[in-house]
């Protein structure tokens, strides 16, 4: 049974890319499912049980502009964190902040207003995200990383299958104190993720050399100095491009993420239970594209990848729109938005890696991350009320922004950057 394993890896280029990482990429990527796993399962009911408990679709849309504002404060000072703390240390403190916390306090949560507390902690992941990516990609080939993020996308596609656990609970018992058990469950796994990568990972050689550079200087020094790192973004036309593709990839999570659960139950007819039941669906589209096409997509530029993954992502929000009645529409939905997803998120995040001077990495990561914040956060409550007064809204906003997507990709010039087929 190994040995048939072995070949089966042998001859799946992306599968023997992963089995091959070493070091810190490889704990990054392997510890992911103890963050998934949880994740999955209580994700694709998190916005009804806000609902459930009270909260309205503006509300919602509210709590997502608490988030964009503590993501954008965060973010400023995760690069100065990262580099006065080290990626290790950073990414095991804010994993524990950013998630185990909040799911206690999510399982005990009552009205708009825990939830909006809650928000402002949650918000500090984009810290352990920005050391996440240095301790992960920093000591990297470059061109395994494609392979590295593309795994850890993998890593949450799998996560998906057990979401049945939920859906099973919630078509016998109520789905708020279903979620109270989901929530404490998901504490103690993501607290032993965060402990396990500590033991098992190293500081970067980047990481030491930023701690050493950065000890003694003072915090406020530190912030002063991100004038020049926010100077350097908006006069390199390539992190201009990534920039914008970020913040338009982010405007649309929030439309999937937060609305979408809202539109196929209270516009389409669709159970709670199901809720569960199609991010399977979906994951399984991700999974045999991942598994069977995504070396040829990584073998390919950026630009065709982006613009493509753009389209379809347009694509997949007409479908939701213009089919409401039946199935038909919500199947070709999840169809489409699998192999968006597939196109774009891994590309995406190799990008900033590949785009980004290296020597001040993390700054550049932090700087990116925190104006994304700042350009989102107005839009969450934008869709909140949009889909107040019809949920319908936010799908045709996302279509016309996946348009100015793939217009920028297509006739913003830059020099392609290493790593990067060409």
């Amino acid at each position: 049974m190994s040995s048939r394993l072995a070949k089966a890896i042998g001859r799946n280029k992306t599968l023997r890319a992963l089995a091959d990482l070493k070091g810190n990429t490889r704990w990054c990527v392997y510890c992911e499912p103890f963050w998934a796993i949880p994740y999955s399962l209580f994700s694709p009911f998190a916005t009804m049980y806000m609902y459930r408990l009270g909260v309205t679709d503006l509300q919602i849309g509210i709590l997502l502009t608490i988030g964009q504002v503590t993501q954008m404060c965060s973010t400023l000072a995760g690069g100065i964190i990262t580099d006065r703390l080290g990626r290790r240390r950073t990414t095991f403190l804010f994993d524990f902040a950013a998630w185990t916390i909040p799911c206690l306090l999510w399982a005990v949560s009552q009205n708009f207003w825990w939830f909006a507390a809650v928000a402002v902690l949650n918000g500090l992941w984009q810290i352990n995200n920005n050391s996440w990516i240095g301790l992960m990609s920093e000591d990297a080939d470059p061109k395994v990383l494609p392979y590295a993020f593309t795994g850890s996308q993998m890593a949450a596609m799998m996560a998906v299958f057990l979401a049945p656990i939920s859906s099973f609970f919630v078509s016998r018992y109520e789905l708020v104190p279903v979620m109270r058990v989901l929530y404490f469950l998901s504490a103690f796994s993501m607290a032993t993720k965060s402990i396990l990568l500590l033991r098992k990972s190293v500081e970067t050689r980047q990481g030491l050399r930023r701690m050493e550079e950065t000890r003694g200087v003072p915090f406020w020094k530190l912030v002063l100095e991100l004038k020049d790192v926010f100077r350097k973004i908006f006069r390199t036309p390539a992190t201009v491009l990534i920039l914008s593709i970020i913040i338009i990839v982010n405007i649309l999570t929030l439309v999937t993420a937060n609305f979408f659960s809202l539109f196929v139950t209270q516009s389409m007819g669709i159970p709670d239970e199901a809720l569960g039941y199609i991010p399977i669906i979906r994951a399984a589209a991700v999974l045999i594209f991942m598994f069977g096409f995504q070396h040829l997509v990584n073998a390919l530029p950026y630009r065709p990848v982006m613009i493509t993954g753009m389209a379809l992502y347009a694509l997949a929000f007409a479908c939701l729109v213009f089919f409401r009645v039946g199935y038909l529409g919500l199947a070709l939905y999840i169809l489409l938005e699998a192999v968006a997803f597939s196109f774009v998120m891994p590309r995406r995040d190799a990008l900033l890696v590949l785009f980004s001077d290296k020597k001040e990495r993390a700054r550049v990561h932090g700087a990116v991350y925190a104006i994304t914040m700042a350009v989102s956060a107005p839009f969450g409550s934008l869709l909140g009320y949009l889909s107040e007064q019809n949920r319908v809204y936010p799908f045709l906003l996302g279509i016309g922004l996946c348009g100015l997507c793939a217009l920028m990709v297509l006739l913003k010039k830059v020099e392609v950057p290493v790593g990067d087929p060409s």
